[in-house]
């Protein structure tokens, strides 16, 4: 049973609409609903937020996560198409800190990205995304995990007019599943600075830096259909999980790498749409013995302006290899 339900309700101007404070694992059941940030009806996309916010302060985030990732949270419900939840107008609508979830049957729109607030050397996260999170912190010895989507009728994901799709970091299990991904806004000969910067960016984290619990780590990003985005998928990592050669890496964790299989994707632009690149496989390269190991198989990746596929300082390990790309 769900000790939290939320049926059939809109959430309209809010800082966080829903919000998990750190520890809190109760199950929530959040369906047929709209969180948004919208002005009185007849309904406008303009900021709305009132006293004691600032005019034209947006809502920070739909549903608000913080720090807990030993049991994951579910948002949204797959039983019947019905329940599909609605995001729209906000900073991010799902953002999860070293938190656990599992997010099915939402929609996803209009969260316009603001990058210019965060250019160097000032460090904040980028707004306009759909669902962020970030393990960076928390406790090392339980990673948490991602479940974005999915197979079955119903647990797939719409995210449409959003800077980003799916931005994650430092999670050590990530399930990005059947997912569509779409920008009107991205369109030839301009990429807009706003809308459509990467459907999905995963960060994969070090476990020389992070601790044993991240040498065994699973990353699947699969059937997902991505349309006019500048870049679709972008992996990117230095793990120090592949070593052979001390002082290089992390001895221990020399025989127990996980494995990053990108396949069966969709990659393209609609007319006048633009794409810069499909994919970008990316080793950060600090350490010369660094592998990032990626399979790249049965994707159909069309139109891209620079490069269908992209890797980026990428050697083969004698032993363990580091990349597969088939059948593309």
């Amino acid at each position: 049973a769900y000790s939290i339900s939320i049926d059939n309700t809109l959430l309209n101007n809010n800082l966080y609409d829903i919000y998990y404070d750190a520890g809190a694992t109760t199950k929530l059941s959040l369906r047929s609903s709209t969180l948004t940030c919208q002005s009185d009806y007849p309904y406008s996309d303009n900021p709305y937020l009132k006293s004691p916010y600032s005019p034209g302060t947006i809502n920070n985030s739909g549903v608000y996560l913080n720090n807990s990732a030993s049991s994951a949270i579910q948002i949204g419900d797959y039983g019947n198409s019905n329940y599909i939840n609605t995001f729209r107008n906000m900073n991010y609508g799902i953002h999860a800190i070293y938190s656990s979830i599992t997010v099915y049957n939402n929609n996803f729109l209009h969260m316009k990205g603001l990058p210019y607030l965060c250019s160097y050397p000032k460090v904040c996260p980028y707004t306009g995304i759909a669902i962020l999170a970030d393990g960076s912190s928390g406790n090392i010895n339980y990673p948490p995990t991602a479940i974005i989507g999915g197979t079955l009728p119903n647990q797939l994901n719409y995210i449409q007019d959003c800077w980003r799709g799916v931005d994650i970091n430092d999670y050590n299990q990530i399930y990005i599943e059947n997912n569509i991904m779409t920008n009107t806004n991205n369109k030839a000969p301009f990429f807009n600075p706003t809308y459509g910067n990467h459907a999905i960016y995963v960060i994969i984290p070090d476990a020389t830096t992070r601790g044993i619990a991240y040498c065994q780590y699973d990353v699947q990003i699969s059937t997902n259909n991505i349309t006019n985005f500048t870049t679709g998928i972008h992996v990117y990592g230095n793990l120090g999980t592949a070593s052979l050669v001390p002082p290089f890496g992390d001895k221990s964790c020399s025989n127990n790498v996980g494995y990053i299989n990108i396949n069966n994707n969709v990659l393209t632009t609609s007319p006048r749409g633009i794409m810069n690149t499909g994919m970008l496989a990316e080793v950060t390269n600090s350490r010369i013995y660094d592998v990032l190991p990626v399979t790249i198989s049965q994707n159909n990746i069309s139109i891209a302006n620079y490069a269908c596929i992209n890797l980026k300082n990428y050697w083969q390990h004698p032993t363990l290899g580091a990349l597969i790309v088939d059948h593309n």
